[in-house]
């Protein structure tokens, strides 16, 4: 099913869900998990979350806020726990840091 096929708030939702579990699997501190719940908001309230898949969007944005919190993670690290290549997450970031004003590092 697409993402067209769901609300606003399902896709929120979903994000949110695998951005949880991924900062869960990688042990991520509250910081990291804080900034990237807000990277996500801010994602929602521009209309962001249609632009891609739920997972590739919260891996982009975890990979965000590990940058932003300097606690640096791959984006293979990241891709492998949920099972996304190293250059999906990285397309998902560009995009996201792109939109929401964040310099690409």
């Amino acid at each position: 099913m697409s993402s067209s096929n769901y609300t606003q708030n399902d896709l929120k939702e979903m994000v949110s869900g695998h951005a949880s579990r991924i900062l869960k699997k990688l042990d991520c501190g509250q910081t990291v998990r804080e900034e990237t719940m807000s990277i996500i908001d801010r994602a929602d309230k521009q209309g962001l979350l249609t632009k891609g898949s739920p997972k590739g969007l919260a891996a982009g944005a975890v990979y965000i806020a590990c940058i932003l919190r300097e606690d640096r993670m791959t984006l293979d690290t990241i891709g492998n726990v949920v099972g996304l290549s190293g250059s999906s997450v990285g397309r998902n970031y560009m995009m996201l840091a792109r939109a929401l004003g964040f310099s690409e590092r």
